[in-house]
């Protein structure tokens, strides 16, 4: 819908995906796009994927999301989101770039919170 929107368009039409995308490829490292939204982590591996083609740029990329942190961060349990995505970035191997694809998720990194 974005992409439709930026035709013709005189200003720039950004999406929060568009700033990670570019990060991405400035890595050089294999990536791994988590989320807490199901449909989040499939999206921005596609974006990036799209790029990655139009660019010719090879690159390795894998995708999760995490289960049951999006339900405790609604529910009220920002303890127990943090606590699940925490779990998950340490099962990703060393070496890869993980990106998040939700902003909720980098109430993890130290000085965020």
């Amino acid at each position: 819908m974005t992409k439709r929107a930026r035709e013709g368009m005189d200003i720039p039409v950004m999406t929060s995906f568009d700033g990670i995308v570019e990060r991405a490829f400035s890595l050089d490292r294999p990536l791994h796009v988590m989320s807490t939204a199901p449909d989040s982590s499939v999206l921005l591996s596609a974006e990036i994927e799209a790029e990655a083609a139009r660019r010719s740029h090879p690159l390795s990329i894998a995708h999760s999301a995490v289960d049951g942190a999006l339900d405790a961060l609604v529910g009220g349990d920002p303890a127990r989101h943090d606590e699940l995505v925490l779990e998950a970035v340490r099962a990703i191997d060393d070496g890869t770039a993980i990106l998040f694809a939700q902003f909720s998720m980098e109430r993890i990194l130290p000085g965020s919170a």
